[in-house]
């Protein structure tokens, strides 16, 4: 069957076997190619996501490994805190997650007391990465003696 078309203008007809049900062999190759393009790199997007979770998720394994242990630390003397170091273990849940970890401390003191730094490392598809905590354990403070407060003349007058 032969279909009759005009063109906007009216005046030519023309004769053609089909209309067009289908797309060209061109088309359906640049199809084809755009198609493979965008799931290679939605895929490529997906890899790489997946693998900066996992980062994330050994970071946040780490920073609580090292919270934990600084939190118990710190609650205790300094010389209680320097025994503590030399037994200092990572934890199994920790050794498990993290491949090759390493848990090292130091303590230095100073004005506000005895500063621990610990430092855990573990190995990765990249390398060794370290993350540090740090914290102090602070010398009491005696509370039963009061500040004492001597009030001048001028104090008491508001400064005239």
């Amino acid at each position: 069957m032969l279909y009759q078309t005009t063109d906007p203008v009216g005046e030519r007809i023309t004769n053609s076997a089909s209309p067009r049900k289908a797309f060209l062999r061109i088309e359906l190759i640049v199809t084809g190619v755009v198609m493979i393009t965008v799931m290679s790199v939605a895929s490529a997007i997906c890899m790489r996501t997946n693998l900066v979770w996992k980062d994330i998720r050994y970071q946040r394994v780490a920073v609580q490994e090292l919270s934990n242990h600084l939190d118990q630390l710190t609650r205790l003397t300094a010389d209680e805190a320097n025994s503590e170091l030399e037994s200092l273990q990572p934890s199994a849940w920790c050794e498990r997650t993290l491949h090759e970890v390493k848990l090292t401390s130091s303590t230095q003191t100073d004005a506000i007391g005895t500063r621990l730094e610990l430092v855990i490392s573990w190995k990765d598809r990249f390398g060794r990465h370290d993350t540090q905590l740090s914290g102090w354990i602070v010398t009491p403070v005696d509370v039963d003696e009061e500040p004492s407060a001597e009030v001048s003349d001028e104090d008491e007058d508001g400064g005239q």
